[in-house]
């Protein structure tokens, strides 16, 4: 009898194509999460792409910020040159624009006879035939397509459309992860450098100095092409200090450019006194081509200011277009007010070479600065600080708040009562005047000022000084001394109270800018939670997807398989039946395996000791390694589910413990790994040890190998538990990683 053996033969090609494409979007998945750059990123996700849905071709297109375009950023069987300038239109033009226009998969079967959308030439000069274009999705926002193309005429199914937009949105996920953490380090970076900067050249009174320093920590911080650092001489703008291309270049420090030309984006911002962000010096007039700078392809130049004086200008440089935004401008005024401060600092010493003591003493109000966060310590300190260089009977620092000056601080030192006001109005006419003038205010006699005394200020006050606190050319406050002696302060004595008004302003700055960096660090935390959560919210759903639905296919499609297995014993084509069997027992399994890493059902339902007893027996089973495993301080062994811990506790535990024990596979080539599970009451700690061959710890957290990225997702997932991780290893003497972590009762909110 002859057997038709057609429809098994395509069952069995069927099972093994869904058998590739589930291991490559396994593997497809893990490279995403563990990857944090966008290049590595879209490398990967473009190969896998091709290899599953038999490609030639596979296209990653962006929007470009600038224009209302798409741009190829990354592909599988481009050339390189094709990114970054192979650009296509939204909407109509193209599949690819229409399909993130509105939102939906595009098929293109045959682009010779394509009337519904534009076909871009670079696509026929490929010998390019039809296109499959999906849009790349976050929480139904598009931030891209993905495309890809075969060189024959082809119908894709449903199935390979539903697949690519899989790929697709796994990659979007990747890609908005890496931005978030990118933005998140950036903007961390950038307050780490504002407070060493202000650190650093705080205590610098020579002028080079002081501005090679800040160069140099600027470029080196950020990576800028080239960082320079010019002052204000007469007409010209006269660069002091560089670093990166400009020193790279030869070009010596001294070169001047004359103002008033119009000709230099750094001249124009020191005219006029304001910052410009130039994306493309290619399309900016006022540009000028040096050619020690070749490279200059983005700048940003913001002046160096006291008050209105615009002493000088911070310009920093970029071998990439659009390489700032306008979020940076703030960071490097930041560091420009700094500079600026130091600067004047560092004139007023040189220029009026003020006594040893003054100078030791503005170097220690410095220090006071970087030592201590806490602005009422530090404006206290400096007003006392001011009283060894500046006799007083009292002094206070006043603030603008709600629309009125208050007493922040403030210090007398003489048997007399001090004659001030807690509250002064912001109309007051000292403030007014010196918030206008940037100056300080000096009274020889305030008795004898009628705007002192229609205040009601009479008292004891004789001598009086007003000194603005400025941030960012704002005025804020203001610093006021006084004594009850006529003519107690001059000129001199004025700009030494300044100097010190500067430095308070520092202070109440760094203070808010720690207050920001501590705010957003918590932002950065929240939506580190936010991204694990909905990780593990996703996981879970695709675990039980793959158990409750392909698992069940596949184990009914198993059945099935043994009843024609029975019906055709003895028949020619049983052994295939058995093999078929076989592979679908075999796909089943790896389904089964795949929903156990992504979110094992028995962390759910019997907590954390039962899933990592789980996780140890399938290390055990699968590359036979000696694990022992011990709990302690959990009911009975812990398995039963009675003595659950908090789920983000659980949940952040095993990930570590999986984590660690994967590396010890992967890494460790150990032969005996010890997991340890102790609850103590107010805290539980997770301890995994190998007698592998261990690691260098510190050096693998520098580095960025998919390891170290590892090892900073459980310090990740550690803080958000409020956490202690310690990595004891080295070279030669194995692996230790403990997790401890305090225990709060279940629905507690813990941050």
């Amino acid at each position: 009898m002859d057997h038709d053996l057609g429809p098994i033969q395509d069952y069995r090609e069927l099972w093994g194509r869904r058998r590739d494409e589930l291991a490559a979007l396994l593997w497809l998945s893990n490279e995403l999460l563990t990857s944090l750059k966008p290049h590595d990123i879209m490398a990967c996700a473009t190969k896998v792409a091709v290899e599953v849905l038999n490609a030639d071709r596979c296209s990653i297109f962006l929007p470009d910020p600038l224009s209302q375009e798409l741009v190829l950023q990354a592909g599988y069987g481009w050339s390189p040159e094709h990114f970054g300038t192979f650009r296509i239109k939204f909407g109509l033009d193209t599949a690819a624009g229409y399909a993130v226009s509105e939102r939906t998969p595009v098929v293109v079967s045959d682009m010779a006879r394509e009337h519904r959308f534009g076909v871009p030439e670079m696509f026929i000069q490929q010998g390019l035939r039809s296109a499959l274009s999906t849009p790349m999705l976050i929480e139904g926002r598009p931030i891209g397509a993905m495309l890809i193309n075969t060189c024959d005429v082809r119908h894709f199914t449903d199935a390979e459309v539903k697949l690519l937009g899989l790929i697709a949105n796994q990659t979007a996920i990747a890609l908005e992860n890496a931005r978030l953490y990118d933005a998140a380090q950036h903007r961390a970076q950038q307050f780490r450098l504002i407070n060493e900067v202000g650190r650093r050249i705080a205590s610098i009174l020579n002028v080079d100095q002081l501005m090679n320093e800040v160069a140099r920590l600027v470029q080196e911080t950020f990576g800028y092409y080239n960082v320079n650092i010019g002052l204000i001489e007469g007409d010209d703008l006269v660069i002091r200090a560089s670093a990166g291309g400009y020193e790279a270049g030869g070009s010596p420090a001294g070169y001047r450019e004359r103002m008033g030309c119009g000709i230099g984006i750094a001249c124009w911002v020191a005219e006029q006194g304001r910052p410009l962000l130039v994306n493309d010096v290619d399309q900016e007039p006022r540009y000028r081509y040096l050619e020690a700078l070749s490279d200059t392809r983005s700048e940003l130049a913001v002046p160096i200011k006291i008050g209105e004086k615009t002493l000088g200008v911070l310009d920093v440089e970029s071998d990439q277009i659009n390489a700032f935004d306008r979020r940076d401008i703030p960071l490097l005024e930041s560091l420009a007010a700094q500079v600026a401060v130091a600067l004047e600092n560092a004139r007023l010493y040189e220029a009026e070479q003020r006594a040893r003591q003054s100078a030791e003493t503005l170097q220690e109000t410095a220090r006071i600065l970087t030592a201590t966060l806490d602005l009422e310590e530090a404006l206290g300190r400096i007003l006392v600080e001011l009283k060894k260089v500046v006799a007083y009977d009292s002094a206070a620092v006043l603030l603008v708040r709600y629309n009125r000056l208050e007493v922040v601080a403030s210090q007398h030192v003489t048997d007399v009562e001090p004659d001030m006001q807690v509250v002064l109005p912001i109309d007051d006419p000292f403030f007014q005047e010196v918030a206008r003038t940037g100056q300080p205010l000096v009274l020889q006699d305030a008795q004898t000022d009628a705007r002192y005394t229609a205040a009601g200020q009479t008292g004891y006050v004789r001598g009086w000084v007003c000194a603005p606190l400025t941030v960012k050319d704002h005025v804020i406050g203001c610093l006021t001394v006084d004594s009850r002696q006529v003519g107690a302060y001059n000129d001199a004595d004025a700009q030494t109270i300044a100097a010190f008004a500067r430095q308070a302003a520092i202070a109440i700055e760094n203070a808010r800018l720690w207050d920001e960096l501590r705010r957003r660090e918590e932002m950065r935390g929240w939506l580190i939670e936010k991204i694990i959560s909905a990780q593990e919210d996703e996981r879970r759903r695709v675990s039980r997807e793959l158990h409750d639905d392909t698992g069940q296919s596949l184990t009914s499609l198993a059945m099935l398989l043994r009843v024609l297995e029975e019906q055709a014993r003895g028949l020619p084509i049983e052994p295939q039946i058995v093999e078929v069997r076989a592979v679908v027992s075999e796909i089943r399994d790896g389904v089964h395996r795949l929903a156990q890493a992504l979110r094992p059902s028995t962390l759910d339902q019997m907590g954390l000791v039962a899933a990592v007893r789980q996780q140890v027996r399938q290390l055990q089973r699968q590359f036979n390694v000696d694990v022992r495993f011990t709990v302690e301080g959990f009911d009975g062994d812990g398995s039963d589910g009675c003595c659950r811990l908090p789920s983000q506790v659980e949940i952040t535990l095993y990930r570590i413990a999986q984590e660690a024990l994967n590396n010890v596979i992967k890494h460790a080539n150990a032969s005996r790994v010890a997991v340890s599970l102790a609850n103590l009451g107010d805290r539980v700690i997770a301890t995994v040890s190998d007698n592998g061959q261990g690691f260098d710890a510190d050096a693998v957290l520098r580095s960025n190998v998919i390891r170290g990225l590892g090892l900073l997702g459980m310090q990740e997932r550690t803080m958000l538990i409020d956490g202690r991780l310690t990595i004891d290893s080295a070279p030669g003497r194995g692996t230790t990683i403990r997790v401890e972590a305090p225990l709060v009762r279940i629905g507690e909110v813990q941050r």
